[in-house]
């Protein structure tokens, strides 16, 4: 009953300002294009899940809202967006280090303040346009608007106050870190999502606590007759070697002194992994997932009512008076929209066919509903191969000959042994040749070009309109032809040495037997279509590694050297963070959780035992939380 009174009032206000701006001298077709172009917002809000906030109604400036959304909203601008986040963020490679870094010139500094200079502008262009299509104080109750205002202006003071002196600590740069994250709407929705679930794990994790300093006390009083043995020397030694401990990175080393006095001291080891690693760990971690998969389905939920809003909203501006949308209008307003801007007439004729259930030529409301899912699809047109495909006739006859040996499986056989085989010969070649082989031999060009044949062959059989839009089409004609290149004709001018490693990229011309094999397609393609959600993820992880990097940059800079006496023969001088190139480097290897503790023993060593406390919060940040 709501609906329907709020679908009056809409038409209500859509004649009354129609009628106004008629009046006004506008004429009906540029009135009704004008409700098409908010329609298409509308709608391009419910294909990305947006709620709708925008400041639109039938008025004159409303088009200068509506150019504003389109440009803030244009795939084209986005993509120029990242660009711009990923210089920004590159910045750290080439700036001063930290602020007792002297080596970078003052030409290098400057040059970088006004790179970050020209980044902040783009991103004040970006924040202006969303700004006008949103009510400002809808806009900056969002956290994220509000945080990015705050980014900026404080990015924005550090590096003036940067440019006038050099001697000044630039803690802004971990601010980059939250532009980053800013730019995705689902990296901004895991962000919050993560948020949400901490406090959930608060009761586990003081349980976890509370274990490693119960066993802390126990170990200290235990194991402090025990000569040399500092990994009990103090509560405090106790606590950091127990924390390790549950990562096993110190197990079994850190039993041994305890375990040569007697046998028995080993139940206080393996009961604390028992309790800590194999419970109480694999505890907080599924908790973690428990309530952020269900924070992640309510707003997956509070997305789809969003979604129907918006769509509710398109239908109230293109409807007729009897409740339906028409075909020439529907195909209209679709070529505006952005994600179906690029399909012909004919497909967009197709999806309203498909959306209209009861085949009566036109969409109620609860069939335009469902408009967004059948977007979701992927629409081509696949031509028939066993046609004519060309205009010349010799071309058309060539095809249909070659067509039958082609598409037989008998042909795929074939050239899968071929495959097998030029890749056994390569790996023969590399094992007898090693590095005396400096020449390329008949069997290398002759492979060379039977494959790039064979490729022109396939081309000329299916087309290349059809051929090309295989994905891994074009990388197997990519690889073939780098390789036909390489060694059957620039080589001869060339270095001939050089192109050998070209020559083994061969090797991944394999990836047709997998194409091939059908099981093996299936799992690679379902890899590959795991990526985009894989790399939500990964952006969150660099943007931790990006905040740690920095500190650490600021923190260590020239502490860990090999001509530190205090570091006393530890090897990891050489992970540091002198550079943020070394600083990624570093954080990768405290990820991967591998000899970690010896890592930021030298780090304690060389600075004090407060490094702990960066060390440790970046395990529990980026492989409990992030990587589980």
């Amino acid at each position: 009953g709501a609906c329907e009174d709020m679908d009056d009032q809409s038409l209500n206000i859509i004649d009354d300002t129609r009628q106004r701006l008629l009046n006004e001298g506008l004429s009906p077709q540029n009135f009704d294009q004008f409700r098409l172009k908010i329609a298409s917002i509308y709608i391009d809000d419910a294909i990305h899940k947006r709620k709708t906030e925008k400041q639109i109604s039938l008025s004159s400036r409303s088009l200068f809202v509506i150019q504003a959304f389109w440009f803030s909203h244009n795939s084209w601008w986005k993509r120029f967006l990242w660009i711009i986040v990923l210089v920004h963020l590159g910045l750290a490679e080439f700036e001063r280090v930290s602020v007792r870094d002297h080596e970078t010139s003052a030409q290098s500094q400057l040059i970088c303040s006004l790179v970050e200079l020209f980044c902040l502008f783009v991103y004040c262009l970006d924040f202006g346009a969303r700004l006008i299509t949103v009510r400002p104080r809808q806009y900056f109750a969002n956290p994220w608007n509000s945080g990015k205002a705050l980014c900026i202006l404080f990015i924005f003071a550090d590096v003036i106050v940067g440019m006038c002196t050099n001697d000044i600590l630039r803690m802004s740069r971990v601010a980059r870190s939250f532009l980053l994250l800013e730019k995705s709407r689902t990296v901004r929705g895991i962000v919050a999502n993560i948020i949400k679930t901490i406090p959930k794990i608060l009761p586990v994790g003081v349980l976890f606590l509370f274990l490693i300093v119960l066993y802390a006390l126990w170990g200290t009083v235990m194991y402090k007759t025990i000569p040399d043995y500092p990994e009990f020397g103090s509560l405090m030694e106790s606590f950091v070697s127990l924390f390790i401990l549950t990562t096993t990175e110190n197990f079994p080393d850190v039993m041994l002194p305890a375990y040569g006095v007697h046998t028995y001291y080993s139940v206080f080891f393996i009961s604390f992994l028992l309790f800590s690693q194999l419970f109480l760990m694999n505890l907080i971690v599924a908790t973690f997932y428990q309530h952020f998969s269900d924070h992640t389905q309510s707003s997956v939920s509070k997305a789809l009512e969003f979604r129907k809003e918006s769509l509710n909203k398109a239908f109230q501006l293109i409807k007729t008076q009897d409740e339906y949308i028409t075909l020439d209008t529907f195909v209209e307003v679709m070529l505006l929209v952005k994600r179906s801007s690029s399909m012909s007439r004919d497909q967009i004729e197709f999806i309203y066919h498909m959306l209209d259930k009861d085949h009566d030529e036109q969409l109620n409301l609860e069939e335009f509903l469902y408009v967004c899912e059948v977007l979701q699809f992927t629409y081509e047109e696949v031509l028939d191969v066993g046609h004519s495909l060309y205009k010349r006739p010799f071309l058309n006859l060539l095809q249909s000959r070659l067509y039958p040996a082609v598409s037989s499986k008998y042909w795929k056989y074939a050239m899968d042994v071929i495959i097998v085989a030029s890749t056994a010969y390569t790996i023969v070649e590399v094992a007898i040749c090693k590095s005396k082989c400096v020449g390329l031999d008949a069997p290398e060009v002759g492979m060379s070009v039977f494959f790039f044949v064979e490729m022109c062959i396939r081309i000329l059989v299916y087309s290349p309109k059809q051929f090309f839009r295989s994905g891994w089409n074009r990388f197997d004609s990519f690889l073939v032809t780098l390789v036909f290149v390489f060694n059957g004709i620039v080589a001869e001018f060339v270095n001939q040495g050089v192109f050998h490693y070209v020559f083994v990229l061969r090797l991944f011309l394999l990836v047709r037997i997998v194409y091939n094999t059908r099981r093996l397609h299936l799992m690679v393609s379902t890899i590959i279509s795991l990526i985009p959600a894989i790399s939500h993820f990964l952006v969150i992880l660099l943007s931790i590694f990006y905040i740690y990097g920095i500190i650490g940059m600021e923190v260590y800079y020239g502490r860990l050297q090999e001509t530190n006496p205090i570091l006393n023969g530890n090897k990891y001088y050489l992970i540091n963070f002198d550079s943020f190139g070394n600083a990624m480097v570093a954080l990768y290897v405290l990820m991967t959780v591998n000899n970690w503790n010896t890592f930021m023993a030298g780090t304690v060593l060389a600075t004090s035992k407060w490094s702990r406390i960066f060390y440790i919060s970046f395990y529990l940040v980026s492989v409990l939380v992030v990587l589980k």
